[in-house]
């Protein structure tokens, strides 16, 4: 576990209620909370829907994988860790840390409000 672990997520109440909050207090996780109506400057949004992007079409049947529940978690495990390996790390990656800069200057100019990005 990391010494120091921190976890970002923006403060809809969706996401603070008593027994989360609990949880990362019992933890020792701090939570750096973010606006609920910011636009989204978080890359692990793209990250996830890219993921799930490819992940459908490299396994497109993986939705009747048959048997239970634990055989799907496994089979959906494996399936997201291969796309993982084999289309996110890297490039994909390192698109999206470059584009942070991009990203602030967009919302800067936006004076917080939506961007295109």
């Amino acid at each position: 576990m990391l010494d120091d672990p921190v976890f970002q997520q923006d403060d809809a109440k969706i996401h603070t209620g008593e027994n989360t909050m609990a949880w990362f207090e019992e933890h020792r996780v701090q939570v750096v909370t973010w606006p609920a109506n910011m636009p989204n400057m978080n890359l692990i949004k793209h990250v996830c829907k890219k993921l799930e992007e490819r992940t459908h079409k490299r396994f497109p049947e993986i939705y009747k994988t048959p048997s239970s529940p634990a055989r799907v978690r496994r089979a959906l495990a494996e399936a997201l860790t291969d796309t993982w390996r084999e289309e996110i790390e890297g490039d994909f990656l390192e698109m999206l840390w470059e584009s942070i800069p991009r990203g602030a200057a967009a919302l800067l100019e936006a004076k917080g409000w939506h961007t295109k990005s």
